[in-house]
């Protein structure tokens, strides 16, 4: 952008980020955010907040998130048969990221992974902004599966189990100890799993996800920026040491992330089960204030 010795504004900034969006070919995709990476003045890069500074031309990095359009289209339909009015629409791996992370993670370099039911993301944050993200159609939801389908359970005793007694590291203390369940489709009976056997069904599935996630971080070029750090979230992200099971397959150091303390909520909306919501309430209050 042409400057002319001019200082810079926020309209320039703007104007700046309108012509890259404009430019930026997205087909049938709808744009959801525009987030500035760096700025440089006269070809010097590097510029964190030009704003205030004088220059003969600027110009900006930028992230830009998109979503298809339909599928956007079909979501609002949705939520306005609900008699619901949409105020604001964010992606929620940057509403986790924003939320989630410090300061310095998001400055040095660090992967966010989201570990949902039905749903993993991966979220790569450098020099204060978002420069990767994708999301992978694996979660919790197929451990739970595996341990229903093996050991004969209904879904709800599947999940209540690897919620509570799930876990990735074998204790010889207590690896014999016996898990006692109803059976599905029978009545008053039920069967004894031992946590060893427990663990053979829920590691192979673990290692699937992380190793998916892993592929997606290194296959997106980004890999060598991650200051030796990756942070995780979602309900799966509790299981039992699934931090140290991560830092062997990412050869990274491994977190648990919880959410920031939000004023009349109860604290267990901090639980990294409730991350992806109570960090979305946390963008929309932030802005708002903004």
């Amino acid at each position: 952008i042409d400057l002319k010795g001019a200082v810079i504004s926020q309209g320039d900034l703007n104007k700046a980020y309108k012509f890259l969006s404009e430019k930026h070919n997205i087909g049938n995709k709808s744009i959801l955010h525009v987030i500035p990476f760096q700025f440089s003045i006269d070809g010097n890069k590097g510029v964190k907040n030009p704003i205030g500074m004088l220059g003969d031309k600027l110009g900006v990095e930028i992230s830009i998130i998109s979503v298809d359009t339909n599928t956007l289209i079909n979501l609002e339909n949705v939520v306005k048969h609900c008699d619901l009015e949409i105020d604001d629409i964010v992606y929620t791996p940057y509403a986790l990221g924003i939320s989630l992370l410090s300061e310095e993670e998001k400055e040095l370099g660090v992967a966010l992974i989201d570990m949902g039911a039905t749903l993993s993301s991966i979220s790569i944050f450098y020099n204060g902004s978002i420069l990767y993200s994708k999301i992978i159609p694996i979660g919790g939801n197929m451990v739970t599966n595996d341990i229903a389908r093996i050991f004969s359970l209904s879904l709800s005793n599947a999940e209540r189990i690897k919620i509570i007694n799930g876990q990735l590291i074998e204790e010889l203390e207590n690896s014999l100890s016996v898990i006692e369940v109803d059976v599905i489709g029978e009545e008053n009976e039920s069967i004894e799993i031992t946590r060893k056997d427990l663990i053979s069904v829920i590691k192979p599935r673990i290692n699937e996800i992380i190793n998916s996630v892993n592929d997606r971080i290194l296959d997106s070029s980004y890999n060598n920026i991650i200051a030796n750090r990756v942070v995780l979230t979602g309900g799966v992200s509790q299981m039992d040491g699934l931090l140290d099971f991560t830092s062997k397959i990412v050869d990274k150091k491994a977190r648990i992330a919880k959410a920031k303390v939000i004023t009349g909520l109860p604290e267990n909306m901090r639980n990294p089960s409730f991350s992806a919501i109570s960090s979305l309430l946390n963008y929309s209050i932030t802005n708002k204030n903004d």
